[in-house]
């Protein structure tokens, strides 16, 4: 726990979303093993603790996530010279992962999905068209600012996204999504109704959700990798390109 309130207060200002961290922390992590010191936590006691996580219900995913986070608080106590002990999650195995999207939309299926939301809602509509036609991820399309966007050369700056800033193209479609609404101050974003919560549920993708419902696209599906959520958007404009030819490096 003395290892964690460090680590929160000298190093999670770096990070730039910590709010699930400090999640994981208080509700699966604190419970079992802040009042622990650092050199009693044995690899045993991840195992165990690995195998109650699934048992909640997790996913492999999400117990990775927590597992990494106690790893973390290990590494920069080591790096800062505050302990010098051996760190149990160096050698130890973290569950395997498998969260690839398999399902992509058809372009009969896209057209329907942006149908049915422009008429529910012309923001998310907007939203799912950037994804779709850029390939940018929600936090990302959400996080955009009117700065970021160079409608001349036909480009959006995608800022500290997961990899790194980069770039995304526009094409037509999004050209004209763009020049059709109002433009704000270039520090403004582009989106603020869905960051205020103006029109937007608090679950943030219940709009899109409810439309994939309408259609029908994960009834029966159990296989959570072959389900249609908003960033299946992102992986069908990759098989799209990919379809097309478009070397896998381009991609």
């Amino acid at each position: 726990g003395k290892a964690w309130r460090l680590y929160q207060e000298k190093w999670m200002p770096n990070l730039s979303k910590p709010i699930g961290e400090i999640g994981r922390y208080k509700i699966h992590i604190a419970p079992r093993f802040a009042d622990k010191p650092l050199d009693e936590i044995r690899p045993l006691d991840l195992e165990s603790f690995k195998q109650e996580l699934g048992r909640k219900g997790l996913s492999p995913k999400s117990v990775k996530h927590i597992l990494c986070l106690m790893r973390s608080v290990y590494n920069k106590m080591i790096e800062w010279e505050l302990y010098y002990g051996r760190a149990p999650l160096a050698k130890f195995k973290m569950p395997k992962v498998d969260n690839a999207r398999i399902r992509y939309l058809t372009p009969a299926e896209a057209d329907k999905a942006l149908s049915l939301l422009k008429a529910i809602h012309i923001t998310w509509w907007r939203m799912a068209s950037v994804s779709l036609n850029a390939g940018l991820r929600l936090g990302e399309v959400v996080d955009l600012i009117w700065g970021d966007l160079d409608l001349e050369a036909g480009v959006i700056h995608v800022r500290d996204a997961k990899a790194g800033t980069r770039m995304a193209y526009m094409n037509e479609t999004l050209k004209g999504i763009f020049n059709e609404m109002e433009p704000g101050r270039r520090s403004e974003l582009i989106f603020s109704s869905i960051r205020s919560g103006v029109g937007c549920p608090k679950n943030v993708t219940k709009i899109f959700q409810r439309v994939i419902k309408q259609m029908g696209l994960n009834d029966n599906v159990k296989d959570s990798r072959q389900k249609v959520v908003f960033h299946t958007l992102r992986h069908t404009f990759a098989s799209w390109l990919a379809i097309k030819g478009t070397p896998l490096y381009t991609i």
